[in-house]
């Protein structure tokens, strides 16, 4: 009956948890989770969010407004019913039990956490986050749960105190009691809908020892996310590294996955959320100058705080892949764009800003070096195949500023603005690093049918995808390039993407320019290689070819006149004395140069060049040489030249023309000079007036070794001409520190670069043994 009894007296207890229930699960909760969608996506939403408008009205406001509602309700109909006096402290001891067990469960989830493998998720506890977020168990560590809980302990002690101290107040007698009947029915709710909770909580525990809940990764995201938008927002309030500091000392326990996860999340979910605007309140704005020089910093602001972040990236070995740096970089470029677009500036103001965000950053002026295009040392250092390279390029031409060069490029130069022809400058500081960067990995590009920088690798479409300005670049790259075999491959890439004019300047500034790319003189073939790589319908004597060729020469000492002087002579079939003449008297000109020119631009470059009847003794060089002889000594400096039938042909026709004095036996010392003469032969007088006038010279003693066993030498093995000729080959042998073998193998190796088998094994080996017997019948 006590039961039956129970049941009766509180029927309009159970009747009301039952509506609260039913009326918050079909109404409340749906709106709830409806609206706050709704203000999640929308801006008043998330700055109401944002704010502590939102947590003051759910935790204090809200459960005011029930507590208030609930007592007045118990006043007037006195529904809550727990019996007679005498069981209040039954139930106050009641909830305290309640209490300790809530604390008992709180102690095993704690045991649970330290002992579960897979509790952590980016260092935070999972277990931490459903107790405390998911399970609602902050509610019974408010202040009003709380004060509520004192009240609900101490009433049944002091209710009489309390209800005079009331009535001496002149405020409803009955207020204390209906205010600690609610009070318990809240707790006991609370307790109730703690413990629903926990069954389900329980099951995901013991899921968790299985496998992670995306759904509690996905929470612990966003609190993170929420912790380290505040801490940004600190650090550019106090312009200090809170933020990075933060970051990197929390990923640095974290494994490398988590590490990668962790911090490429944090960057995109902060710089999505951060909104560079000025206050509704413009005003304040003007009064309050600090305020407003404050927010012109924060473009400086961010652009050093991008900078640290790669420098810690890098000082953590943090290995974050090339995708993910390159999503960083582009946080960098929109963020400083934000930022200072929120000023309210026009257009040309922003882009000015801009260049003095990321010129010197020490000065913040726009005079020093503008490091708009320049990538990290962190990003430089992921590049490991020219797909990489391909992706950076392909990033930075979405980035805000190249967009600028674009429309600037269509502009004249006269016309550009100061703040584009710093970035045009940026960029091209960045296309020569872009060049260096591909030339590491120039097989790979080679075999690659596409790239988003150099297009499409058909032949017949190399050039369509290299701009004008990016063709200027490749052939002031090319031009700086310094000789060795790597960049010889490398230049014969690049120059296979220039047009037919950037070639032909490249050929012309090696073959007469006097600086330090000398060495790139001796490359004839391969320059005519180029040249002639692909058949096209342009000639170095169109007019707009030289026009071109004179505008990219005449910056290097070299006039426009030589290079025109040089096109009118390609085609030529006979040279005359006038040629010749001209082209001695001519700065930066050889002869040797111009059939180099011929044999490069020719398209007859098969056919010999003869020469018209005159006396080529009588023609004076500028210097006081005879330019026959210099002509001689600067082809056998690229005697893979002497192969060509071009060369070879007309050093016939050329010998023809030269014959050789005492004083060129004297000063010549390379053999090489004479050795090209297949006309010449040293007949014993001029032997004898040689020997008994002068000192013979080295080029003309090594010549005769080549030739001493044959029959128009035989002199040189009798009498005192064996004699006098001997010394002089010992002194030689002497001086290169050689046995009389490898002595003559050089030699041979030598006059073979410069006729195909000159001197053959047979020849060598029977000039080897006649030396060394002449030797002995010396001795």
């Amino acid at each position: 009956m006590g039961f039956f009894k129970f049941i009766q007296e509180n029927l309009k207890i159970f009747f009301f948890v039952f509506f609260v229930f039913v009326f918050f699960h079909i109404f409340i909760k749906p709106m709830y989770t409806r609206m706050n969608i709704l203000l999640l996506n929308n801006r008043v939403g998330k700055y109401f969010f944002k704010t502590g408008i939102f947590k003051t009205i759910i935790t204090v406001i809200f459960p005011l407004v029930v507590m208030a509602l609930l007592v007045a309700l118990q006043q007037n109909y006195d529904f809550i019913q727990f019996g007679n006096k005498d069981n209040y402290n039954a139930l106050v001891i009641s909830i305290l039990t309640l209490y300790g067990i809530l604390y008992t469960f709180l102690q095993f989830t704690i045991g649970y956490a330290l002992q579960n493998k897979n509790d952590k998720y980016w260092g935070r506890s999972i277990t931490k986050e459903i107790f405390f977020n998911h399970l609602g168990s902050n509610v019974f560590n408010s202040t009003i749960f709380k004060l509520l809980l004192l009240y609900v302990v101490i009433y049944p002690s002091l209710s009489q105190v309390i209800h005079t101290l009331f009535n001496d107040l002149k405020i409803s007698n009955n207020f204390p009691k209906a205010f600690w009947e609610s009070s318990v029915l809240i707790i006991y709710v609370l307790y109730a809908y703690l413990f629903l909770k926990s069954l389900n909580i329980m099951r995901v525990l013991y899921d968790i020892q299985e496998k992670r809940s995306a759904w509690l990764e996905w929470k612990i995201k966003k609190s993170v996310t929420e912790e380290y938008h505040q801490i940004f927002e600190y650090s550019v309030r106090d312009n200090y590294d809170y933020f990075l500091n933060a970051l990197f000392k929390e990923v640095k326990s974290l494994d490398k996955v988590e590490q990668l996860e962790m911090i490429m999340h944090v960057l995109e979910e902060v710089f999505s959320l951060v909104e560079f605007k000025q206050s509704r309140w413009n005003i304040m704005y003007n009064v309050f100058s600090r305020r407003a020089r404050e927010f012109n910093y924060r473009p400086f602001y961010l652009h050093n705080f991008f900078n640290q972040l790669y420098k810690k990236i890098e000082k953590s070995n943090i290995e974050l892949k090339l995708r993910d740096l390159l999503a960083i970089y582009r946080l960098h470029d929109h963020a400083i764009y934000k930022s200072i677009a929120a000023i309210h500036v026009d257009e040309e103001e922003l882009l000015d800003r801009l260049t003095s965000v990321y010129s010197n950053t020490k000065s913040w002026t726009i005079d020093g070096e503008c490091t708009y295009f320049k990538l990290p040392s962190v990003l430089v250092n992921r590049i490991s195949s020219c797909d990489d390279i391909d992706e950076i390029h392909q990033h930075i031409t979405k980035r805000i500023g190249f967009q600028k060069i674009q429309k600037a490029n269509k502009s004249n130069a006269n016309e550009l603005k100061k703040y584009e022809k710093i970035l045009i400058k940026s960029y091209d500081t960045y296309l020569y690093n872009l060049l260096d960067y591909y030339k590491y990995y120039l097989d790979d590009l080679k075999h690659k049918q596409y790239s988003n920088f150099w297009g499409s690798h058909r032949s017949y479409d190399n050039t369509s995808r290299i701009d004008e300005r990016t063709s200027d670049i490749i052939y002031n790259y090319i031009i700086n390039m310094e000789y060795t075999e790597e960049n010889k491959t490398y230049l014969d890439f690049l120059a296979g993407k220039l047009d037919f004019k950037y070639k032909a300047s490249i050929v012309f500034y090696h073959l007469l320019y006097t600086g330090p790319s000398w060495k790139w003189k001796r490359e004839v073939l391969f320059f005519r290689h180029i040249i002639s790589e692909i058949w096209v319908e342009e000639s170095i004597t169109d007019k707009d070819v030289l026009d071109f060729v004179c505008y990219k020469i005449k910056n290097h000492r070299i006039g426009e006149e030589l290079i025109r002087w040089v096109s009118q002579q390609v085609d030529i079939r006979r040279l005359n004395e006038e040629i010749v003449d001209q082209c001695l008297s001519m700065h930066y000109m050889s002869y040797s140069k111009l059939l180099k020119f011929i044999f490069i631009f020719s398209n007859n470059f098969h056919y010999p060049i003869n020469f018209y009847d005159f006396d080529s003794s009588s023609i004076q060089s500028s210097y006081d040489r005879d330019w026959r002889i210099s002509f001689l000594q600067e082809m056998i400096e690229t005697p893979k030249l002497l192969g060509e039938r071009f060369f070879f042909e007309h050093l016939i026709c050329f010998s023809k023309e030269i014959s050789f004095t005492s004083d060129h036996f004297v000063i010549v010392n390379d053999f090489r000079v004479f050795f090209l003469n297949p006309f010449f032969i040293l007949s014993e007088v001029q032997f004898n007036d040689l020997f008994d006038n002068h000192y013979p010279g080295k080029g003309i003693i090594e010549f005769l070794i080549l030739h001493f066993i044959e029959n128009e030498y035989k002199y040189l093995t009798e009498g005192t001409n064996a004699r006098s000729f001997l010394i002089r080959v010992k002194e030689i042998i002497n001086n290169k520190n050689k046995s009389i073998k490898e002595y003559v193998e050089s030699l041979v190796c030598q006059a073979n670069e410069c006729r195909n088998l000159a001197v053959s094994v047979v020849q060598k080996v029977e000039i080897i043994n006649g030396l060394q017997n002449l030797f002995k019948q010396q001795d």
